[in-house]
């Protein structure tokens, strides 16, 4: 298996408030993610994610617009060898 460099990268996390979102999001930053778009249902719940790296997104991944949404707020960061890691088991909505 062919390991990522992460330090520098830009990341977008789903579920990223608990389990296995949260210690992916973790991980990320202590490896050097430049960015980390952390994302939840519902924000309040990141706030515990304190790091000026990380920038909450409200997304529910069951809701096209949403998904639609992030897509749109990540794009140019994550289309420029950036990172798109799901966490959820919700559908692939092509934007």
């Amino acid at each position: 298996m062919k390991a990522h460099r992460i330090e520098g990268t830009v990341a977008l996390v789903t579920g990223a408030n608990r389990g296995i979102g949260r210690a992916l999001t973790e991980a990320l930053l202590s490896r050097g993610a430049k960015k980390v778009y952390a994302a939840a249902r519902d924000v309040d719940t990141l706030r515990e994610l304190r790091d000026e790296r990380i920038v909450p997104l409200q997304l529910d991944v069951t809701n096209p617009d949403q998904v639609r949404a992030a897509a749109t707020a990540t794009g140019s960061s994550t289309r420029r060898g950036g990172r798109w890691r799901s966490t959820t088991s919700g559908p692939w909505i092509p934007t």
